[in-house]
């Protein structure tokens, strides 16, 4: 039996803003319209009202629902408001509850294909550990994820999709390259040559551990539809983090694309983070896509 490929990606058609109505989640209203409207998609405002909010907003009893469902009528004109015309046209719900739940039930309930949101002070949806709300936004929604921190200056020109060719790896580059098809595309592999310190001839280590990566991403695009013509790849020696990071400052980087999972680039990326995550120190663009199945190996 042939391996069989992974499937492409069709642009979605619903997507879900999630705002924290902080001045920075305007980065991420903006960008949502600009998406919005180069996918001709739908687009809704989510915003979550958690336990610790309800008296901003109200001083009486607050209508309650089930954890992470939408309570369309409620406080949605005070919502609108703070959107300002940038929300026109923009259907606004708003939930009570956890962020992740809310945000994560109404983009199930929608059928919503990418969720986006906002950094306000380094901080996903004002929260202080940016890798755990993303992380869990993520495994909630089990959809992509688009961090905004840039504001729009047009459409995504540079991509480039941060990948450790692991099993799924090749859903996050497909995504991208369906989803940008205009788009200059790379693929960035970060290796770090083991005991390279020790070695007698540094150079020539790393330069043959490089030949093994290079063998690994050739067999990785093996099992995917892309040319290479399409496709710019690039190995650089050192930890994914400072090269992720390094690339995107030296390439002038729109959008990053990583994989969510186990033993993912982005599972890498927040291991052993305090305070802020990585994520919060690439100075871009991020969008998380869930891993997929691995392809079948041959008979």
């Amino acid at each position: 039996m042939e391996a069989t490929l992974p499937t492409t990606a069709a642009t979605p058609s619903r997507l879900l803003l999630a705002t924290d109505l902080s001045p920075r989640c305007d980065r991420a209203l903006d960008r949502a319209r600009q998406l919005a409207g180069q996918w001709h998609a739908e687009l809704i405002a989510v915003h979550a009202i958690e336990p610790a909010d309800t008296g901003h907003w109200t001083s009486g009893a607050l209508p309650t629902a089930p954890e992470g469902s939408a309570l369309p009528g409620l406080d949605a004109l005070r919502v609108r408001r703070r959107l300002g015309e940038a929300g026109d046209g923009i259907e606004v719900l708003v939930g009570t509850g956890e962020c992740e739940a809310v945000v994560s039930g109404i983009a199930r309930a929608r059928d919503a294909g990418l969720v986006v949101t906002g950094v306000a002070r380094d901080e996903l949806l004002g929260r202080r550990t940016l890798g755990r709300s993303v992380a869990a936004l993520v495994h909630e929604a089990r959809l992509p994820l688009l961090i905004v921190r840039e504001r729009p200056r047009g459409a995504y020109l540079r991509v480039v999709v941060a990948s450790d060719f692991s099993d799924g790896s090749a859903a996050p580059l497909l995504t991208a390259a369906d989803w940008f098809p205009t788009s200059r595309l790379a693929l960035l592999h970060a290796y770090d040559p083991p005991f390279a310190g020790m070695t007698a001839d540094r150079a020539t280590y790393e330069e043959e551990y490089r030949a093994v990566a290079a063998k690994e991403a050739e067999a990785f695009l093996a099992g995917t539809p892309l040319s290479g013509d399409r496709l710019e790849v690039v190995l650089e020696p050192g930890s994914p983090p400072a090269v992720l990071t390094a690339h995107v400052e030296a390439r002038d980087i729109d959008l990053v694309v990583i994989g969510s999972g186990e033993k993912s680039f982005l599972h890498r990326l927040l291991a052993g983070s305090t305070d802020t995550s990585i994520l919060a120190e690439v100075p871009c663009d991020i969008l998380v896509v869930p891993k997929g199945p691995a392809p079948e190996p041959a008979a």
